[in-house]
């Protein structure tokens, strides 16, 4: 039996401290950028969204939730439009925003989720409430076990028909 020396699990402990610690941290950033950018008035709906808040199918996310998309993820989807073709991949800086509340209108606001394509994968985060940081990361377990059966782990909306 080998055994393992002491400082072993500890650095283990400290390096998914610090792995937290920095994920917290771009996911922190990434939400003040996106709350300052006042997406809710400057970003779109997502596709078949566009008429607001809509029950849940069932997600962690709450009971009911409006999405939105970013100039970026517009523009990609205009040209999948154009061209008929869905990308295999959403262009970097592409970005998703989910919020989940608790009853169709008014309600409370339970979750603030997003995602952005970065050129290693989706960064995920979601907040309780829009202040407690529930999970953050790139290829985070917690959002690609739902999100990867989803074309480039876009799950929630397809595009629109293409049209001439």
């Amino acid at each position: 039996m080998t055994k393992v020396p002491r400082f072993v699990p500890i650095a283990c402990v400290l390096l998914g401290c610090s792995l937290i610690a920095c994920h917290g941290r771009e996911a922190r950033q990434l939400r003040n950028e996106i709350q300052d950018d006042d997406y809710r008035s400057t970003y779109a709906r997502a596709p078949g969204l566009q008429s607001g808040r809509t029950p849940a199918q069932g997600g962690p996310h709450g009971g009911f939730i409006d999405v939105y998309i970013n100039e970026v993820m517009t523009d990609a989807i205009a040209e999948a439009q154009a061209s008929g073709e869905v990308p295999q991949q959403w262009p970097e800086g592409s970005i998703i925003v989910k919020d989940g509340w608790s009853a169709l209108s008014g309600g409370d606001f339970e979750y603030l989720s997003f995602m952005e394509r970065r050129e290693d994968g989706w960064f995920w985060g979601e907040y309780r409430r829009g202040k407690r940081l529930i999970s953050a990361g790139l290829d985070d377990s917690t959002c690609t076990g739902c999100h990867a059966s989803g074309e480039d782990e876009v799950l929630l909306f397809e595009l629109p028909p293409y049209t001439e």
